[in-house]
């Protein structure tokens, strides 16, 4: 790409979409601003006018990305669920996909939830990831199937354990499993955390 294609910001969005990319093939190592400027065919210099924080910066810009992909994904687990004339099964149903849809985020594109999870942000708080829960928890409170009394801090317990089968899918000991396994794993999880609502 020349040089003289960026100008009012240009720059800074190419490199942020090539972190992306580069966090995609290969995580939180993969993304250096000395590569994305030879990418860019900037100079260094250049890159780093963008994000005079130096690396640090740029991976939270790409972080943040990653994360609206995330809630993006599970955004769409909540629309894609099934509906139901029973008001309790639907919201059961749509909790379910945003959970499954985290899940499949993780597994399918393990570097970008490194970067979305494990950098130093609270994505327990920040905005689509947690409001998407949030809201399937508060559905379930209307509908009756979560008591009131019940909810506080819920969204935390639903959200360890399907982070921890992230984690455990993408870089623990179940990586190794097949498919099939992984499937049927995913799928009990997914009903025990609704049971336990």
């Amino acid at each position: 790409m020349a040089r003289d294609s960026y100008h009012h910001g240009d720059l800074r969005n190419a490199l942020v979409s090539g972190g992306v990319d580069l966090a995609r093939a290969g995580g939180v190592a993969a993304v250096v601003l000395t590569r994305l400027a030879r990418g860019a065919g900037v100079s260094p210099a250049a890159a780093y006018r963008h994000f005079p924080g130096g690396h640090e910066e740029l991976l939270d810009a790409v972080a943040e990305q990653a994360r609206v992909e995330l809630a993006d994904r599970m955004a769409c687990g909540v629309t894609d669920a099934p509906v139901s004339a029973d008001p309790v099964r639907s919201a059961l149903w749509r909790f379910r996909g945003v959970g499954r849809a985290y899940v499949d985020f993780a597994v399918e594109q393990p570097g970008l939830f490194e970067l979305a999870c494990l950098r130093d942000h609270d994505l327990a708080h920040d905005g689509g990831v947690d409001a998407l829960l949030n809201a399937c928890l508060d559905e379930l409170v209307a509908v009756g199937r979560l008591p009131t009394g019940r909810r506080p801090r819920t969204e935390v317990a639903a959200w360890a354990a399907v982070h921890g089968l992230a984690l455990l899918l993408t870089s623990g000991p179940l990586a190794a499993l097949t498919e099939a396994e992984k499937e049927a794993v995913i799928e009990r999880t997914l009903q025990v955390v609704g049971a336990g609502i």
